[in-house]
């Protein structure tokens, strides 16, 4: 049994790699590339323009901490097992104002610090059962940091009891796949079958309140909730079929399926109690609430009653999608460089979607299915 240690600096995660697999919006890249006490500090805004700014804005800085370390042990040679584990440490600062016209700030320009801190492993193990084909398991935590909303909505959420803070968003990986060496190790093929669980997702959430006028505006945010899976397969293929000409191509189909989550356009769409129940009580308007946090709470209840939209596909991710890659090689004039290299690239994706209500029924019109638009890409590299 031979046993390496080795620093690994591969990505690892829910999406490690470009593929052809996609799960919307929520299916975010959970991974990271791993290095070794690296830190990084990246602002979001220069500080002049923190300065000048005359819209809701906020100033952050992100210092970033990973170690990966990797162990490797071989007991035969078929069985080879991995071990990585991901220590992650990331410090946010943020300064968050709006300032309108006038140069006067709605917003104290409270500063907010955090840390978010985790540790995420993943575990392979490969089957080798000839020269060309082996097989492989994988089994892989990710998450996405957590963050602070902007501090323009620090009295909406106050009322309602929550902070500016929210969460990481935590992932779970499982994968059983195939590699295979063909055209005699001209080509390789991978078939992956995936299952990747989303919990505590930072989606956008809306909530109303009212400005200096009287009128009622809608403001965003970003909270933990919901939860998403996603299932399929995976093939992805590359080729050089001759010395001048490279072909890929990969094709995945994804089932993704929301399994909790609460979308306030929803509720709009199939609620059936009026506007004015969720606006505060006043001479024009005797029925509604007696404060931001029983309008919250009302509205609370009917996003709950009528805005789940467990069960439904997530949107922005079709079933099938894929990509064809084809590059060639030739010799160029002795006023170029010695070598040139011409890409092109084909993807295509075909989704369907739709809306439908707690009775079943599809109460928008469903698009038609239809082969997704292919987009061509030409490029040359010298």
């Amino acid at each position: 049994m031979k046993r390496t240690a080795t620093t690994s600096r591969r990505k690892y995660g829910c999406a490690r790699r470009p593929s052809a697999r996609s799960a919307g919006p929520w299916a975010r890249s959970t991974s990271s590339r791993a290095t070794i006490s690296r830190a990084t500090t990246r602002p979001s805004r220069t500080d002049a323009s923190c300065r000048t700014a005359r819209q809701p804005s906020r100033c952050a800085r992100s210092r970033i901490a990973r170690s990966s370390p990797a162990s490797s042990t071989t007991f035969n040679e078929q069985w080879t097992a991995t071990a990585e584990f991901r220590h992650a440490e990331e410090d946010k600062e943020q300064l968050s104002f709006a300032f309108p016209t006038n140069g006067t700030s709605r917003v104290a320009a409270a500063p907010l610090n955090g840390t978010w801190k985790s540790n995420k492993p993943r575990f392979t193990l490969r089957y080798k059962l000839s020269d060309d084909v082996s097989f492989f398991a994988n089994y892989a935590e990710g998450n996405k940091p957590g963050g602070f909303n902007s501090a323009t909505v620090a009295p909406l959420l106050s009322a309602i009891g929550r902070g500016l803070d929210y969460d990481e968003e935590e992932s779970v990986n499982y994968e059983l796949g195939a590699k295979f060496r063909l055209l005699d190790q001209r080509a390789f093929a991978t078939v992956t079958l995936f299952d990747t669980e989303l919990t505590d997702q930072q989606l956008t959430q809306n909530i109303a309140g009212q400005n200096a006028a009287g009128q009622v505006i809608l403001n965003s945010y970003i909270d933990n909730v919901g939860k998403t899976n996603s299932r399929g397969v995976e093939l992805e293929f590359t080729s050089r079929l001759t010395e001048r000409f490279d072909l890929s191509f990969g094709a995945a189909y994804v089932d993704a399926t929301i399994k909790e989550y609460v979308n306030v356009d929803q509720a709009d769409l199939y609620s059936n109690r009026p506007a004015a129940l969720f606006t505060q009580v006043s001479a024009m308007n005797p029925t509604g609430c007696a404060n931001a946090a029983a309008c919250q709470a009302i509205r609370d209840l009917d996003n709950a009653q009528f805005g789940s939209v467990a069960g439904k596909r997530t949107p922005r991710s079709p079933e099938w999608n894929g990509f064809v890659l084809a590059s060639t090689r030739s010799r160029s004039p002795t006023a170029w460089p010695s070598r040139s290299v011409v890409t092109w690239s084909m993807r295509v994706r075909s989704s369907r979607r739709s809306t439908t209500g707690r009775d079943g029924r599809s109460h928008v019109p469903e698009r038609a299915h239809r082969p997704g638009v292919g987009q061509l890409d030409r490029a040359a590299v010298g």
